[in-house]
């Protein structure tokens, strides 16, 4: 979820650096942009900052693929609205998926998520 709000905060970012009232990315900030840029309605190409910051920090850009859950997240508050399995695309458009345990290690600097991340003094 801090990989998406992040991601998010670069576009508003970039909405206040263009000083403009309807904000349009330029073509050239992007990642792989025959996946990410979109094509306006007045004929512009519009680039992507979210996926370029992620590519800067992780060297691709995350996405989420929905995924069949197990029986027991039946019960889950969210049930079958889960973000899925995360992937990251590198720059020749090939994914692989993400170790959703490594990302909780790194989250917590090396402690488990079962364990409380608290920075050692």
């Amino acid at each position: 979820m801090g990989i998406t709000v992040a991601h998010e905060l670069v576009h508003a970012f970039v909405g206040f650096l263009t000083g403009t009232e309807l904000p349009m990315t330029p073509s050239h900030v992007s990642f792989v942009p025959e996946f990410n840029n979109r094509q306006c309605s007045d004929g512009t190409v519009s680039g992507h900052s979210g996926y370029a910051w992620e590519a800067k920090v992780f060297g691709g850009f995350i996405t989420y693929v929905a995924a069949a859950h197990p029986p027991e997240l039946d019960d889950h508050p969210l049930g079958k609205r889960q973000a899925g399995e995360l992937w990251l695309v590198n720059e020749d458009k090939k994914a692989r998926m993400i170790d959703i345990e490594a990302m909780g290690d790194i989250g917590c600097l090396g402690k488990k998520l079962n364990s409380p991340c608290i920075p050692d003094h």
